[in-house]
């Protein structure tokens, strides 16, 4: 997650390049407001898992979720 918009932009500019499905979702807490960059909806849990090893090689934390 990012506090500016910018950097999560650029981010998510990034990742198009090797992922499909790569979108900003917007979180607010009382005192911030958060810009998450997600990869995905995908059909398996395996499917995630194997993008999310993809991610992690390139240096990012990764964390599944599940809708």
């Amino acid at each position: 997650s990012f506090v500016k918009e910018e950097r999560a932009t650029s981010l998510a500019k990034e990742l198009k390049n090797y992922f499909e499905d790569v979108y900003i979702t917007i979180t607010e807490t009382p005192n911030e407001k958060y810009f998450r960059v997600r990869v995905g909806q995908f059909e398996t849990r395996k499917e995630a898992i194997q993008i999310a090893e993809k991610l992690s090689k390139m240096g990012f934390n990764v964390l599944i979720t599940s809708p």
